[in-house]
């Protein structure tokens, strides 16, 4: 599914030119950050896995983060799925699995400074709805997204 976005020339470039389309392509078994309530329909249902995070705690308290894909990789790190920007989370920090017909599952990577689940330290845990994930300063909610 590819979606397009425009890129302006160089600030240098004096003349006004029109903007020049670039497309970007969207794998399935990708996930991304920040949707939006209306932006869930640009998902087939089939990408959608039925879990969302919501940050309790944490710089972007309050915001409601929509899983999409089988395996979410959280850390610090720019690459992975969701960036927790925070000194005490490490660059992989945890894996989160979401297989149809499984229960969802974490797994903390040999994260220096560990994960939380519903205040106990774990290294790897089936997850429920409901359950708290504290990752250094940012406490998300795991949650059922229907």
């Amino acid at each position: 599914m590819p979606f397009s976005f425009f890129k302006k020339k160089s600030s240098s470039d004096q003349k006004t030119e029109p903007l020049r389309k670039e497309s970007v392509e969207l794998k399935t078994d990708q996930f991304f950050t920040g949707l939006h309530e209306e932006d869930k329909s640009l998902f087939r249902s089939e990408e959608k896995n039925g879990y969302a995070l919501v940050i309790e705690e944490g710089s972007r308290k309050g915001k409601k983060i929509i899983l999409i894909g089988t395996e979410i990789l959280i850390g610090r790190s720019v690459s992975n799925d969701i960036t927790v920007d925070d000194l005490m989370v490490s660059e992989k920090h945890v894996l989160l699995t979401i297989k149809r017909g499984e229960i969802p599952h974490l797994e903390d990577l040999d994260s220096t400074n560990g994960t939380l689940v519903n205040g106990k330290r774990v290294l790897k845990i089936q997850l429920k709805e409901g359950d708290s994930i504290q990752i250094g300063r940012t406490l998300f909610r795991f949650k059922m997204d229907i």
